[in-house]
């Protein structure tokens, strides 16, 4: 699981070479704020090097808030209206070779020499395309999979696998062909600049949550996120620290807004109607970071973790559970606490703790800083994975060299001489 890091001489030579024109495939969530994989391809469209690389066009899942973000940056959208092939329902091959046509039209129209497909549910799209196109694809995990979905999928077509941390590639290490595939890179977020904003923001905290310990959850309100065994750990919390606040943001899935209304009648059964508040979604995080003493994130299965990085770097502790990717962030101990998933008790004791020790919280905010800043900062996420494509592109000019076939721009993008 190498990962793949350009040397200034490389780099050099990249950049007296056309620049690599690269095809994203990626969801646009039926929810006003964006999460985790979205932002992380947009940060990643923001600081690619467009001397070596060139967004030819950004294939979005459906209209809503992502088509509308790639959009305010002047980069070309296409939408598919994606409906991947589910096996075990048959007549879904109808509106998936619908939807394929029109993904391969918008492919030959952008001429990409790389497909890099942001979410696994779209590599039945990338996998094929590029096949068809006779290019490198990349499959970006940024949840754990299943061990059948690496053939449903098709990601054994992908050139390359990207995960977002060790836990995701677990179910696949195992698959010969795929560990050979897999580069494990973490999310990185632009450290220095989202600290610095959130103290500006911090200057305003509203006054009616100064005497009060602030604790912050945010992201999608559905099961996995753990949002009802935090509510009920806030509950015990209470009985001791009657003034400790809650604030939860984020939203809901159309197929989730039932268990959102269940969580909130949750809380006011629990007797927790002056501890929590639920905000909705943010177009601005920062803000809110602003306004927290510690981050929780009481998920029971976590991919990665976003918010965690994002909270280190405002400076705050944070409170995980041992979810699968949290443990990758999180230093027990050092930069914040870990609790089994699902435990409301012990998630409720590591809130105490805490929340019951300002110089714990400063402690643990500086060290979290200091390992957001040198493990994960976005220039670290998009150098590996600039040198991913580098390396791709490399190894397919050599691939056309070998084979004594000049590559040549098509309709369709590059190609080694040989019909599709």
């Amino acid at each position: 699981m190498a990962q793949p890091q350009a040397t200034q001489a490389e780099a050099a030579d990249d950049r007296r070479a056309p620049p690599v024109r690269v095809m994203y495939l990626t969801v646009g969530p039926a929810i006003s704020q964006l999460y985790g994989a979205e932002l992380s391809l947009l940060q990643l469209l923001d600081r690619l090097d467009t001397l070596r690389f060139q967004v030819c066009s950004v294939i979005v899942q459906d209209e809503g808030a992502m088509s509308e973000a790639v959009r305010a940056r002047r980069l070309p959208v296409g939408l598919a209206g994606i409906r991947p092939f589910d096996k075990t329902h048959p007549l879904s091959l109808i509106p998936f070779a619908a939807s394929f046509r029109q993904a391969l039209a918008a492919a030959r129209e952008a001429r990409p020499d790389l497909i890099h497909v942001n979410h696994l549910i779209l590599n039945q799209y990338g996998g094929l395309l590029a096949r068809r196109l006779g290019i490198p694809s990349i499959c970006h995990l940024r949840g754990r999979p299943t061990r059948r979905s690496y053939w449903g999928q098709l990601a054994c077509l992908s050139t390359a696998i990207i995960t977002n941390s060790h836990f995701t590639a677990g179910s696949w290490i195992r698959i010969p062909s795929a560990r050979r595939r897999i580069h494990v890179i973490h999310n990185g977020i632009a450290v220095e600049d989202f600290s610095r904003e959130v103290q500006r923001h911090r200057n305003a905290r509203s006054r009616e949550y100064k005497d009060r310990v602030v604790l912050g959850v945010i992201g999608r309100i559905d099961p996995d996120k753990g949002h009802d065994v935090f509510l009920r750990a806030l509950q015990g919390v209470a009985q001791t620290m009657p003034r400790a606040l809650a604030l939860i943001a984020g939203d809901a899935a159309p197929e989730q807004q039932g268990y959102e209304r269940q969580m909130r009648r949750l809380a006011d059964g629990l007797g927790l109607a002056g501890n929590v508040n639920f905000v909705g979604p943010l177009a601005d995080p920062r803000p809110f970071y602003a306004q927290l003493d510690a981050l929780v994130l009481p998920s029971r299965y976590e991919p990665f973790g976003r918010v965690l990085i994002e909270a280190m770097a405002a400076g705050l502790p944070v409170i995980a559970t041992e979810s699968g990717g949290p443990s990758e962030i999180v230093k027990h101990g050092k930069t914040g606490l870990l609790v089994p998933p699902g435990d409301a008790e012990a998630l409720a004791e590591a809130i105490r703790t805490i929340a019951s020790s300002p110089d714990l919280r400063k402690e643990f905010g500086r060290t979290g800083f200091e390992r957001a800043v040198s493990h994960f900062s976005l220039d670290r996420h998009t150098t590996a994975i600039q040198g991913l494509y580098r390396e791709l592109a490399e190894s397919r000019r050599r691939t056309c060299a070998r084979a004594h076939r000049p590559l040549a721009r098509t309709q369709i993008g590059w190609r080694s001489g040989h019909g599709l």
